[in-house]
């Protein structure tokens, strides 16, 4: 195996919550923050055998505004992000990617700037540039897994004029959160569908000229979490087949809804092993994007080695489905494709000191990029995290 490096710049992106935790109750500000340096590559199958470094740094600034100004109930966070260039799905050319940390691009950018208003403990309101799946189709028992698609999953992600408003470019939004009851809560979003952040060329976009993307998920938390979810752009875009009299693409409405379901199996509390498990699935128009539908399961094991009270283990695995407009596309253009692209991952995260930890992981990709022929990719990662 040959090794080629590829990036050494640090991301930073910032972990946002509708409430967020202030590290000391006497500071109005507080910043945080995580580097992960990631070794990838192919260790099996037809593809280069190469590595690859994918490197990010998290950093986020979380502001007490009724402290630091005397507003009541409101909060602010900022987060700044650089981003790396390593790109070690170059080499296996899979649709839903193989690192949820690669971009392939040395970049600096405001990732995220919001203003949060309290209303209680009953609902919230926030304005700003937001990351849309920092609180809508969220799974926590995926959150372990390194395969992109356990994040934002597939058919959501590769929606829109350029993607939703996600890592590693979010877009101005509101966000309206309402919790009727201890274990329910309502929460619906309106994001800019052209995403852009200060860094970036021609900065935040405020013309709303590709319209924005509506999104509204309910869901009840009394026993784990199950939350059904609903999206649709607001300006028709291009089908990827379809064409008029004039040979323009038709309009279509790029719109879609989803399911999710998580619960803790058992808890063996500070000094025991516990057991999550998740499923979930989600489908899209099949008009506008590639995928017409996907599905993901998997489990995550707390203290997983009885020696490692921080040591946790998951497994997934996830099915994405192409849609018959984005194959006849690619048929048309001489590469015909299969139905699916399917992913397993293995993964064991240890966090070795107060600051530090490692993750080993193991993907294997089958039918990369849709390709019927195609072998079955095995990718290796090894991630080191800091924090701070």
């Amino acid at each position: 195996m040959t090794v080629r490096v590829l990036g050494s710049a640090c991301a930073v992106a910032m972990t946002a919550t509708a409430a967020p935790a202030f590290a000391d109750d006497d500071q109005a500000i507080v910043l945080s923050g995580e580097v992960a340096f990631d070794l990838a590559g192919v260790v099996a199958g037809g593809y280069p055998h190469r590595v690859h470094a994918v490197d990010t740094i998290f950093v986020t600034a979380e502001i007490d505004l009724e402290k630091l100004v005397g507003w009541g109930g409101a909060t602010s966070s900022l987060t700044f992000l650089s981003t790396g260039d390593g790109s070690p799905n170059d080499d296996v050319g899979a649709l839903q990617g193989i690192n949820n940390n690669e971009v392939g691009e040395r970049h600096q950018r405001l990732f995220e700037a919001w203003i949060q208003q309290d209303f209680g403990d009953k609902a919230s309101l926030r304005v700003g540039q937001q990351d849309l799946n920092g609180e809508f189709y969220v799974t926590d028992a995926a959150g372990l897994l390194l395969a992109p698609q356990s994040g934002l999953a597939s058919e959501l992600a590769a929606s829109g004029p350029g993607g939703p408003s996600t890592y590693p470019q979010t877009g101005l939004a509101v966000r309206l959160a309402f919790k009727p009851s201890e274990d329910t809560y309502i929460q619906g979003g309106v994001y800019n569908a052209r995403v852009g952040n200060i860094g970036d060329h021609g900065g935040v976009d405020t013309t709303l000229d590709d319209g924005f993307v509506q999104i509204v998920e309910a869901g009840w938390t009394g026993q784990g979490k199950i939350a059904v979810g609903a999206w649709r752009y607001s300006r028709d875009q291009d089908d990827l087949f379809d064409t008029d009299t004039s040979g323009d693409p038709v309009q279509r409405t790029s719109q879609g809804f989803y399911v999710t379901a998580e619960r803790m199996f058992f808890d063996g509390g500070e000094d025991g092993r516990s057991l999550s498990g998740f499923v979930r699935g989600g489908v899209s128009d099949g008009d506008t994007g590639p995928f017409e539908s996907s599905w993901q399961t998997g489990i995550l094991v707390g203290h997983a080695l009885k020696s490692r009270p921080d040591s946790q283990f998951s497994i997934g695995y996830d099915q994405a489905q192409l849609g018959d407009k984005y194959r006849a596309a690619s048929a048309a253009g001489g590469q015909p494709l299969g139905r699916t692209e399917s992913h397993a991952e293995i993964t064991y995260f240890d966090q070795i000191t107060e600051h530090f930890s490692i993750q080993p992981d193991l993907q294997v990709v089958w039918h990369p990029g849709g390709v019927a022929s195609a072998k079955p990719a095995w990718v290796g990662t090894i991630r080191f995290g800091a924090s701070f």
